[in-house]
């Protein structure tokens, strides 16, 4: 069966999978099927190729998100326990310079140009 070739060919979503399918198969190859299908070229086929292996894989992503659901959760308590921790740094660099600044009498975090209020 030999398809005409269009001038602006609109190609159905069936027709594209069923064509990708028996490429994929290794039924015929890229070639080939341009050939027999009346295809203008094959980079449109490599095209659909990538559109199909694109779709397969956004198809498989909610399912790996399923999957690492469980790690996420431990990703986010990793990262709550780092946040808490970087806290506590913070708390105690604060109190140290205040101490600092209290027993050597000398503005540590203040900017040396910078202009004294009155």
């Amino acid at each position: 069966m030999s398809y005409k070739k269009a001038k602006n060919p609109y190609y159905s979503a069936t027709f594209k999978r069923s064509v990708v399918s028996r490429i994929e198969s290794g039924e015929m190859s890229v070639l080939e099927a341009a050939r027999h299908y009346g295809i203008g070229g094959s980079m449109t086929l490599y095209r659909w190729l990538a559109e199909h292996k694109n779709a397969t894989e956004m198809s498989k992503q909610p399912s790996e998100v399923k999957k690492s659901a469980v790690e996420l959760a431990a990703e986010v308590a990793s990262l709550k326990k780092l946040l808490e921790q970087e806290r506590i740094r913070s708390e105690a660099y604060l109190t140290m310079i205040k101490l600092a600044e209290e027993q050597f009498q000398i503005p540590i975090e203040k900017k040396p140009g910078a202009k004294q209020s009155k």
